[in-house]
C-alpha cells in the first residue's frame, strides 16, 4: 500500500542531468554510499562499458544504432545528444574490458 511507502527520497535523479552526463550521476551516489574516490572510478569505468554494450548491442539498443545496422543515412542525427556513436567503438575490446572488470 501506498502508506507503506517511505515519504522521502535520499536522492532524486534528474533524467536530463543523466542524459547530458550520465558518468557524471556517479559522482553523486559517492556521499549517499560513502564511496571512496577509487570506487567511483571503478564504478564509472563499469558503467562507462556497459552503457555503451547496452546502447549499441542487444534488446536496449538505441533506435538509432537500429536505422545505421538497417541501412539508414544518419547524417542528421549524429549531432544529436542521445546519438551513441557506436560505429566508432571496438567492441572485441570493450567486451573484453567489460568482462575482466572486478
Amino acid at each position: 500500500a501506498s502508506s507503506d511507502i517511505v515519504p522521502y527520497a535520499s536522492y532524486v535523479q534528474d533524467r536530463k542531468n543523466l542524459v547530458a552526463c550520465s558518468m557524471c550521476e556517479i559522482e553523486n551516489y559517492q556521499p549517499l554510499f560513502g564511496l571512496t574516490t577509487n570506487e567511483v572510478q571503478i564504478l564509472k569505468e563499469y558503467m562507462s562499458l556497459f552503457e555503451k554494450i547496452r546502447q549499441c548491442c542487444g534488446m536496449q539498443m538505441s533506435k538509432y544504432e537500429i536505422m545505421r545496422l538497417n541501412g539508414c543515412d544518419m547524417k542528421k542525427h549524429v549531432e544529436k545528444p542521445d546519438y551513441p556513436m557506436c560505429e566508432q567503438y571496438d567492441f572485441t575490446d570493450i567486451e573484453r574490458k567489460f568482462e575482466a572488470n572486478p
